[in-house]
């Protein structure tokens, strides 16, 4: 990491070892020091590991075999609200489905992953899409 900047207080990641700026660890006021032990980054690793039970290599792995691009929606990771695409589950069983973006991973949660109201709501489109193009002609 580069030199730090004068009077900016620093903390060792217990993760990945590297000194960082404060603000780059996710705060806490229950913890000691007011913030969690991991960075940010790794903060996200260990929740992520937690959640879905694979390790890092697994994670990086998983990553890289399902390409940068949304499932659902196609938007590049580096486009999307957050800048990096988001590990999609069945709450039912807990498997791993595939990488979405933001947006498209919390609209299969407002729809609680149900395909029968996904169809329905399909069709809903379908039908205004159709009134739309009518009124057009």
């Amino acid at each position: 990491m580069g030199k730090p900047v004068r009077g900016q207080r620093q903390r060792r990641c217990a993760r990945c070892l590297e000194d960082k700026p404060l603000a780059e660890f996710v705060r806490d006021a229950g913890r000691p020091g007011g913030a969690w032990s991991y960075c940010r980054t790794c903060h996200r690793d260990y929740q992520r590991q937690r959640r879905h039970h694979l390790t890092d290599t697994e994670i990086r792995d998983f990553y890289a075999s399902h390409g940068h691009d949304c499932r659902i929606c196609g938007t590049p990771e580096k486009e999307t609200a957050h800048g990096r695409l988001v590990i999609d589950h069945d709450h039912a069983t807990g498997l791993i489905r595939g990488l979405l973006c933001d947006l498209c991973n919390k609209a299969l949660g407002m729809i609680r992953d149900d395909v029968v109201i996904l169809k329905s709501a399909l069709a809903y489109l379908e039908q205004h899409e159709e009134i739309r193009t009518n009124d057009a002609v």
